[in-house]
C-alpha cells in the first residue's frame, strides 16, 4: 500500500520530493516549451498540411492540436516521414499526438537551428 503523505503533511502542502532531498541538484526543473516558431517554419509545416495532407488552411491555427490537423495514425506516421525527408528533422510520433501546432512548430523550429549550428 503506498504511503499517503496527507497523514504526516497539512492538506494544502505538497509531497516532499524524496530524491531532491537526498540528493540535492538531482531534480532540475525542465525549461518551459518554447512555443514561438520562425514564421517561415510555422509556414512551411502549414505548407505541407494544406499540400501534402489537404488539411483546411483555416483550420491550422497556433491552439490546433496536431491530431485535429491529422485525423489519423497514417497520417500522423507520413508527416513525420515527409518532415524527415523535406527539412531533415527528426520527430516522434508522440509529438504529433500531443502537441498543439504552435508547440510542435517551435520544437520543429529549434531542431531546425540546432542543424544549422551544429553544422
Amino acid at each position: 500500500m503506498p504511503l499517503r503523505w496527507s497523514l504526516f503533511l497539512a492538506p494544502d502542502l505538497p509531497a516532499p520530493d524524496l530524491l531532491s532531498t537526498r540528493y540535492p541538484g538531482a531534480v532540475q526543473e525542465r525549461p518551459a516549451m518554447s512555443t514561438s516558431a520562425s514564421p517561415a517554419t510555422a509556414a512551411l509545416i502549414t505548407g505541407l498540411l494544406v499540400d501534402r495532407f489537404d488539411v483546411d488552411p483555416a483550420a491550422v491555427r497556433p491552439d490546433a492540436r496536431m491530431t485535429e490537423l491529422l485525423v489519423d495514425s497514417l497520417m500522423v506516421v507520413e508527416m513525420a516521414i515527409t518532415l524527415k525527408d523535406e527539412l531533415r528533422v527528426d520527430t516522434t510520433e508522440d509529438e504529433l499526438r500531443e502537441l498543439t501546432f504552435a508547440e510542435f512548430a517551435a520544437r520543429v523550429d529549434e531542431r531546425r537551428l540546432d542543424q544549422r549550428c551544429a553544422g
